[in-house]
């Protein structure tokens, strides 16, 4: 089995980027796009049972359990998942996360918000059982090319068979930033690693260019929200 920290986008590597409040990855809001195709995600139904992978500290994982529904959040940082209860003034207890080495479940007072916290490639239907629908925001495009049929393997073994998925990933100029996350990842790439199993349906692409891609020499950054559920 492949672990994060056999790649160079480690777990080290992340949890300091927590440590050191590198994370211009989160967004101070809901993510937009989850907003506005919420019903891509639920297909219509209500009290889902839902996965946020690699969620950080996100406001998603709030707004989905505002809706209704039960979430669940795959982190690997353990500040990460602290400042999401602290910050948004949440109760929760933290124990050890059966079956996973050095794994914890921080859990709400009411139960509708959890966060596992641990290495995603250890994550398992075992822990938690299958999902009725995932949020994908940059998780996948984070992956090294030697790590992508794992995590795709973990995402599609904990999705129940009606379950919906929907997945943000970056698009860009490869050779202005090669070798590193978040990578360049377009439809070709989604279809390719889950195309077998799943109908992948690109939804929207639309420009994400902020300053900072700027400052390192991208003359142009999109995302684009996909929608995966599996083949009948």
């Amino acid at each position: 089995m492949t672990t994060l920290s056999e790649e160079d986008n480690s777990l080290e590597h992340w949890k300091e980027a927590w440590k050191q409040g590198r994370t211009r990855f989160h967004k101070d809001t809901v993510n937009e796009l989850l907003i506005q195709y919420i019903g891509l995600l639920t297909n219509g139904r209500s009290g889902l049972k839902i996965l946020v992978t690699l969620c950080g500290k996100s406001l998603d994982l709030k707004w989905l359990a505002e809706q209704g529904h039960d979430v669940t959040g795959l982190e690997l940082s353990e500040i990460a998942a602290k400042s999401f209860y602290e910050e948004n003034d949440i109760e929760y207890t933290v124990s050890p996360l059966e079956n996973i080495k050095d794994g914890n479940l921080y859990r709400s007072k009411d139960g509708r918000i959890k966060i596992c916290q641990c290495d995603c490639f250890a994550f398992s239907s075992s822990v938690c059982g299958q999902f009725d629908a995932i949020w994908d925001r940059y998780a996948f495009g984070a992956m090294k090319p030697g790590c992508r049929n794992e995590y795709r393997d973990m995402l599609l073994s904990l999705m129940k068979p009606d379950a919906q998925c929907l997945m943000v990933t970056q698009q860009y100029d490869p050779t202005v930033m090669s070798g590193r996350s978040p990578f360049h990842t377009p439809y070709e790439v989604v279809q390719e690693y889950y195309g077998e199993k799943c109908n992948v349906e690109k939804i929207i692409e639309q420009d994400a260019l902020l300053d900072i891609w700027k400052t390192i020499g991208h003359k142009w950054l999109t995302e684009t929200l996909f929608h995966l559920a599996f083949k009948k």
